[in-house]
């Protein structure tokens, strides 16, 4: 009961309304099986005080709930979420007040809790085997920055993120050879294999790929294929290590797809509007600081995976992040060509770089 009282603290708060009627169920047995203990306790030979005896009755008959409960607040917020999930997949811009009435109510408040739930509900994509329920994840976290945007504005990096903690931790041990990307050199968070047997990050091979490379970076060797298989046994030993040193583990990139094809319009929609959001912001921005938070919103989006190059590109946010190479302001510099270099390892988008005026 403790364990899954301390799981339910520390996990994603929106994965956890979606998942309420699992969690209560689970809920629900576990005090049925408690209930069966106080039964067969013998509080008579205890020889327990009225008080406590009075106690106990009450809490044996609380356990003994024939059903599980949900309370209907939360079934209804649940219906919210499905239903404005399902108008963005629709193309559909959500209501902001609705939106903001929804993250009110699980106290997503601003934009660091929304990036605390981001790294939350990619945290939870590790714990899964179930392809739907990753599935459904990777729509909650483009739900969830797509509301962090719109509700919060941009934001600027910060210094003590879950990420930066779980590298921090990896540089401290001694990490095993075998656990290290021979790309990045790294602690790999989702090995996979290429056709000539060598296994690496999943980030580091794809961005490899996208670079335009076919060969195997280790050997040298053409590539027969690019598909990536996961190397499930080594992904469970390292997991296993990171248990035991106390580190984070979580994969680098969430947004996985099989064959070239998105595996959910959900979220590619929501990342549309996003991109959309900041791009309309930021040609409207008079003031540095906001015009800054803004890029570094690209900034961090270009760098997450292919769809999200794909869509700032098709938003025509390239002249603006040209012009912003020449900005007095040394952050702004730094965001604006950080983004277009982000966006430049998606092949498509190396020739609308080169086109763009102003970008030589």
């Amino acid at each position: 009961m403790k364990t899954l009282l301390e799981d339910c603290r520390n996990c994603s708060k929106m994965w956890l309304l979606m998942q309420i009627d699992v969690f209560c169920n689970v809920f629900h047995e576990l005090t049925l099986e408690l209930s069966t203990l106080l039964d067969i306790l013998p509080s008579k030979k205890l020889k327990l005080n009225d008080d406590v005896q009075e106690l106990l009755i009450l809490i044996t008959k609380q356990c003994s709930e024939k059903l599980a409960y949900v309370d209907p607040k939360d079934r209804h917020l649940r219906s919210q979420v499905v239903e404005m999930l399902d108008r963005i997949e629709r193309e559909i811009v959500p209501d902001q007040c609705k939106l903001a009435e929804i993250f009110e109510k699980l106290t997503l408040r601003d934009s660091t809790s929304c990036r605390d739930e981001i790294e939350l509900l990619e945290e939870e994509i590790q714990s899964q085997t179930d392809e739907k329920a990753k599935s459904d994840i990777i729509a909650l976290i483009g739900f969830v920055r797509y509301a962090k945007c719109v509700l919060y504005g941009g934001s600027t990096p910060r210094t003590n993120s879950r990420r930066r903690r779980a590298a921090a931790a990896a540089a401290d041990v001694n990490v095993p050879a075998d656990f290290r990307c021979p790309i990045s050199l790294d602690l790999m968070r989702d090995p996979v294999v290429v056709s000539t047997g060598q296994t690496y990050d999943r980030s580091s091979i794809t961005l490899w790929f996208e670079s335009g490379h076919t060969t195997c970076p280790k050997t040298g060797q053409t590539l027969t294929h690019t598909d990536l298989i996961p190397n499930s046994a080594l992904k469970n030993l390292i997991a296993m290590w990171c248990r035991e040193q106390k580190i984070p583990f979580e994969s680098t990139e969430m947004n996985v797809k099989s064959n070239g094809v998105v595996t959910n319009k959900t979220a590619l929609e929501a990342t549309r509007m996003t991109v959309s959001f900041l791009v309309n912001k930021l040609k409207a921005s008079q003031v540095v600081e906001s015009a800054n938070r803004l890029v570094h919103e690209l900034r961090v989006l270009a760098k997450t995976d292919s769809d999200s190059r794909a869509c700032i590109a098709e938003a025509a946010a390239l002249p603006l992040m040209v012009k912003l190479l020449g900005s007095e302001y040394p952050s702004l510099q730094v965001n604006a060509v950080t983004t277009i270099l982000n966006l430049s390892i998606l092949e498509a988008n190396k020739t609308r770089i080169m086109e763009t005026d102003g970008v030589l």
